[in-house]
């Protein structure tokens, strides 16, 4: 004789591994969904959400760096096999890297800025950090080399003006658009 199928378990079971994942609960969590590419889709996360999604990102970098799988990974950093559901895709392998985002002094439609721009994959996301690392020692104390200034001259990210000249660096710290961007890793919970 079949089982009857308990609706109500169902239910409190998808509730709950959606809080686990930083939802309010299963519909939430079905509306916003796990693709997130952009920096106005982790901006519409909830913290909690945004939270859970950064720690599934450091799994799966761990993973990637140390060749393990991503359950071991998620174990040596203490996070709940449910919160890998963000770096999953349906079949339950992980999906493209999670999409970060990382500061950047930039030229855009409004001049020149700093703003948090999204960054997708290891190697990009390294790249960006080192960008901004020399573009904010360059522009708060002079600090950067000038092997460093001529290798920004040259950097690029896919998408991205990124801004290269000391004098501007210099203008956009004198109007404090660096200490506004806050934390210099990017790891924003909007």
């Amino acid at each position: 004789m079949a089982r009857t199928r308990d609706y109500a378990a169902e239910f409190r079971r998808r509730n709950q591994l959606a809080r686990e994942r930083g939802f309010r609960n299963y519909w939430q969590q079905r509306t916003i969904g796990r693709s997130v590419t952009s920096k106005e889709d982790i901006q519409r996360l909830p913290v909690m959400a945004n939270e859970a999604r950064k720690e599934a990102a450091r799994v799966y970098y761990l993973s990637r760096r140390q060749r393990i799988s991503y359950e071991e990974a998620a174990v040596r950093l203490d996070v709940p096999r449910s919160r890998l559901w963000w770096v999953r895709n349906r079949a339950g392998f992980i999906a493209k890297s999670p999409v970060v985002l990382r500061p950047l002094a930039i030229r855009d439609e409004q001049g020149l800025t700093v703003d948090l721009i999204a960054v997708r994959g290891p190697r990009r996301i390294a790249r960006a950090e080192k960008i901004f690392d020399i573009q904010w020692r360059e522009a708060t104390s002079g600090r950067a080399t000038p092997e460093e200034l001529e290798w920004l001259t040259k950097a690029d990210l896919p998408g991205v003006d990124v801004i290269s000249d000391p004098d501007e660096l210099h203008d956009i710290a004198r109007r404090g658009q660096f200490e506004d961007i806050g934390d210099s890793s990017g790891q924003v919970s909007p």
